[in-house]
């Protein structure tokens, strides 16, 4: 399942519809500020029956896949 909200850098809440519950596992990807760029980042919110890190990491898509990075110093705006 796939959903996507109309925000793009500050997410307040994930649905409108309280959808969580219908899934194992809620990643959040979205774009974050970073001095003057824009950085993709990835936050694992919930996974159903197993320990997760809810970090905010950054990550890159390459010729290679998709290249995690170390929990860095972003912030999604609104979250400080």
């Amino acid at each position: 399942m796939t959903l996507e909200t109309a925000e793009l850098f500050h997410v307040s809440r994930i649905s409108e519809f309280g959808m969580s519950h219908l899934s194992d596992n809620v990643l959040l990807l979205q774009y974050v500020p970073e001095e003057s760029q824009l950085k993709r980042s990835l936050t694992v919110l919930k996974t159903r029956a197993s320990w997760h890190q809810p970090a905010v990491r950054s990550y890159e898509i390459g010729p290679g896949g998709i290249v995690l990075g170390g929990k860095e110093r972003l912030q999604p705006t609104g979250r400080r």
